[in-house]
């Protein structure tokens, strides 16, 4: 056997066992409960978190202020399921910054139940899609830069960013009117309403920074956009009074636009 060929079987082993040295293995939960994200190898927090078997909705992993998921951003691991729609993560932090590797869950059926968060002044960032059945968005902020699916509620009057280029769907919804920021990154779409103006409920602010997309109907008291397209849905301004940042393209890519109870100024 060459030189050359004695090389390229030494290299191959060592890729192999540098591979399987490294690869972590996740949290799992087997059963109903609340179990804190554990940490140091083959940990929650170095791995992810695996729902399993056993797994139920009222299977609760907490996060603790500032700790973040999946550090070794191990493919296996970051946040999954093999049964759909059990599962929560609990963001209990107040304050500082919780960082999520990878993607959380998949696609129904193997959805994540909820996630609840940015609670005080905290900070959620997920850099991977996420597939949640609910998301309880506190006064903190969260941002998604990878997009994903889930019906979205402001507990409080926080902050939700979508990145550039991604896509979110599902409703968004605030339990409180004059609650919450929603900001769209320029090219990122939102299928889905966005408040709900047939309960007196809008969010407080719609920020777009770009050229963005809502498909569905908007219901907010404020609003600042950039290039924007609302598809045939309508956009209706509520509270006492609202303003409009923007530059109206056209009337076919704005769509309808209701001012309720108020003037409505339109500067651009």
């Amino acid at each position: 056997m060459s030189k050359v060929s004695q090389y390229l079987i030494l290299a191959t082993c060592l890729v192999a066992w540098n591979e399987s040295s490294f690869a972590g293995t996740p949290q799992t939960i087997t059963t109903a409960g609340t179990f804190s994200l554990t940490t140091g190898a083959n940990s929650g927090q170095s791995d992810g978190v695996l729902f399993t078997t056993g797994a139920t909705t009222n299977s609760f992993v907490t996060i603790a202020t500032g700790q973040p998921i999946n550090t070794n951003a191990n493919p296996a691991g970051v946040v999954t399921t093999v049964v759909g729609g059990v599962g929560t993560l609990q963001f209990l932090g107040t304050t500082g910054t919780s960082v999520v590797n990878g993607t959380v869950s998949a696609p129904t059926p193997f959805i994540l139940a909820n996630i609840t968060g940015a609670l005080g002044s905290s900070e959620i960032i997920f850099n991977g899609e996420v597939f949640a059945t609910t998301f309880d968005a506190g006064p903190g902020t969260v941002l998604f830069n990878g997009g994903g699916i889930a019906a979205l509620t402001f507990t409080g009057d926080g902050t939700v960013n979508v990145a550039a280029g991604q896509t979110f769907t599902g409703a968004t919804t605030t339990n409180a009117a004059a609650t919450g920021t929603l900001i769209l990154n320029s090219g990122s779409i939102v299928t889905g309403g966005v408040g709900d103006a047939s309960i007196a409920a809008p969010i407080k602010q719609l920020t777009i920074t770009g050229n963005a997309t809502i498909n569905g109907a908007v219901a907010v008291d404020n609003i600042s956009l950039g290039a924007f397209t609302l598809g045939t849905a309508a956009l209706t301004l509520d509270g006492p009074n609202p303003v409009i940042n923007t530059t109206i393209v056209s009337d076919t890519v704005l769509g309808n636009i209701t001012a309720t109870a108020c003037s409505a100024k339109c500067n651009g």
